[in-house]
């Protein structure tokens, strides 16, 4: 009658076995996919800002283009300049 019993027990030991390396094998799996989920959100945070600085970027050269149109630094001092004198001349009108 013990030796009835003996394949049993060895079929079951074989079974544990089995399940406890299936349970290794998907624990390896969830943490490899954990490691995957941190580096894609350090990524995400990542391109979030270079995204915000870009859009930061953008805005600062629409105000300078709607400042000055295409013109450069230069050309905006020349072109204030004249309007000062425009200015000053009609001043001087005024005053005559």
């Amino acid at each position: 009658m013990v030796k009835e019993k003996q394949p049993n027990f060895d079929s079951l030991q074989k079974l544990v076995n089995q399940l406890i390396d299936k349970c290794e094998a998907e624990r390896n799996k969830a943490l490899q996919a954990q490691k995957t989920v941190e580096v894609l959100e350090r990524e995400l945070r990542e391109k979030m800002e270079k995204n915000a600085d870009l859009e930061k970027q953008l805005e600062a050269g629409m105000v300078a283009n709607t400042a000055g149109g295409n013109q450069n630094t230069d050309q905006m001092k020349r072109h204030v300049s004249e309007l000062i004198q425009e200015v000053d001349r009609c001043i001087a009108l005024l005053n005559d």
